[in-house]
C-alpha cells in the first residue's frame, strides 16, 4: 500500500499494490511512482494510476537483450532522464522517448549524483566513475588501484559546486574541476549524507552525525551520538528520517 502523509499526523490510502514484499520507493518529477522489491529484483512503474511491472531491454549491436537487474538505486537528472544502478549490470538510462534502455557495465552501483552535466556514480569495489548524458563515455575519476577495497555509500553535490562523496574508508569531497579538495578518513558500514539549506552539511554513519562546513574549504564543525540512516526526505516544514528502527 502506498499512502500520503496529510500534514496533520494522519496517512490516506492512496494507492494499492497489493505486492506481498516491501518496495523501495523513488517518485520523479511527473509524479511517476517506481518501487523496487525488497530483494530488488522486480520492479515496477505506476504512471496514471496502472501499476505496471518493468522489463528492462538493451540494444547491443543488432541484438536485443533482456536485463534482470537488482536495482540498488534510482536518481533523475536536470533533463528528466531516469538512471539506475544495479548490481552486476552498471548502471541504466531511461531516457523519456525513447523505447530501449541504454547501459554501460561499471560494476556494482550503490550510488549517484548529477553534477557538472554529468552522472557521477560510485561502486563496489571499482572505483567512482562519471558518465556523459547519453552513457556514449564514461571513465574512473582516479585510478583503480586505490578503489579495490572501497564500497561507496552515498554522494551529494552542494550548492557551492561541489561534490560530497562518502565511502566505508571516509568522505571526499570534489571542486567543480574534479579535483579532490578535501578527505577525511575513517571506516564504516552504513553512511548518508543530508545537505540542507544553508552552509553546512551533514553526513550519518553507523553511530556518529558529523557536521560539516560546506563554504569555503570543508571542515568538521561538530559530531554527536546517532544511529545510521538509511533514508532522508525534506518538505517544506518537515524532515522525515528513514532508519532499521522505523
Amino acid at each position: 500500500m502506498i499512502s500520503r502523509h496529510t500534514g496533520n499526523g494522519a496517512y490516506l490510502d492512496h494507492f494499492d499494490t497489493k505486492l506481498k514484499e516491501q518496495s523501495d520507493m523513488f517518485i520523479d518529477s511527473k509524479g511517476n511512482f517506481w518501487l523496487t522489491t525488497d530483494r530488488g529484483n522486480r520492479q515496477y512503474l505506476l504512471e496514471d494510476g496502472t501499476l505496471r511491472e518493468l522489463r528492462f531491454h538493451y540494444r547491443e549491436g543488432r541484438h536485443t537483450d533482456s536485463l534482470f537487474a537488482v536495482v540498488r538505486t534510482v536518481f533523475e537528472d536536470d533533463h528528466q532522464n531516469i538512471w539506475i544502478g544495479t548490481d552486476g549490470e552498471g548502471v541504466l538510462l531511461y531516457a523519456p522517448g525513447h523505447r530501449q534502455l541504454l547501459r554501460t557495465d561499471i560494476g556494482f552501483t550503490r550510488c549517484m549524483a548529477w553534477f557538472n552535466n554529468e552522472i557521477w556514480a560510485g561502486t563496489y569495489k571499482n572505483g567512482i566513475w562519471k558518465m556523459n548524458a547519453d552513457l556514449s563515455a564514461a571513465r574512473r575519476v582516479e585510478p583503480v588501484s586505490g578503489f579495490s577495497d572501497t564500497y561507496y555509500l552515498d554522494m551529494a553535490a552542494d550548492r557551492y559546486g561541489r561534490l560530497w562523496i562518502a565511502g566505508n574508508r571516509g568522505l571526499t569531497v570534489y571542486n567543480r574541476n574534479g579535483i579532490q579538495i578535501f578527505r577525511e578518513e575513517f571506516n564504516c558500514k552504513n553512511a548518508k549524507l543530508v545537505l540542507p539549506p544553508g552552509d553546512t552539511a551533514m553526513l550519518f554513519t553507523d553511530t556518529r552525525l558529523v557536521r560539516y562546513r560546506c563554504k569555503g574549504n570543508p571542515l568538521p564543525l561538530d559530531s554527536a551520538g546517532s544511529i545510521a540512516v538509511s533514508s532522508f526526505i525534506r518538505t517544506r516544514e518537515t524532515d522525515w528520517i528513514g532508519t532499521r528502527f522505523g
